[in-house]
């Protein structure tokens, strides 16, 4: 669509105005790139996943979206071949969470948005090795690791 089509329509209000019911960085970003679709195909899609997220919330009042954070600057360090904090590593032990619930939520509810929900990845041995070795203060476990637990 076009520069001129877009600022007649007010496109850049619509934009704002969705922002503000963006939970995460992450949406507001997502929000921002959005252009409007010229493809039939596409557009009916995303119109029939919009009518089947508005059915979902007409009966359900929590969606457990909020536990989203950004672990960008987390999976980026990691490329880098950086070694991350233990608050890192529960930062993303709860990403990880937030997936299985929101897993679990959309796949409950079925339909349309049941196949998106069910593509996250879950990790539960990176979970499980990240509460088996981390507290929830932050600080290593005595049986993070053997040597560790003889040293203490």
């Amino acid at each position: 669509m076009d520069q001129h089509s877009l600022r007649d329509l007010e496109y850049h209000k619509i934009l704002q105005t969705l922002k503000g019911f963006a939970i995460s960085p992450m949406g507001e970003e997502r929000i921002e790139a959005m252009v409007p679709s010229t493809s039939p195909g596409e557009v009916e899609r995303l119109l029939s996943e919009t009518s089947a997220l508005q059915e979902i919330l007409s009966r359900e009042t929590d969606l457990p979206l909020h536990s989203i954070k950004d672990i960008r600057p987390i999976l980026s360090a990691l490329l880098k071949g950086c070694l991350l904090r233990p608050k890192d590593l529960l930062l993303l032990r709860d990403t990880l969470e937030a997936a299985e619930s929101i897993r679990a939520f959309f796949g409950r509810c079925g339909g349309l948005l049941r196949e998106r929900a069910l593509s996250l990845p879950t990790l539960p041995a990176l979970k499980g090795v990240i509460e088996a070795t981390i507290d929830q203060d932050g600080s290593i476990r005595d049986e993070a690791s053997p040597v560790l637990k003889r040293i203490r």
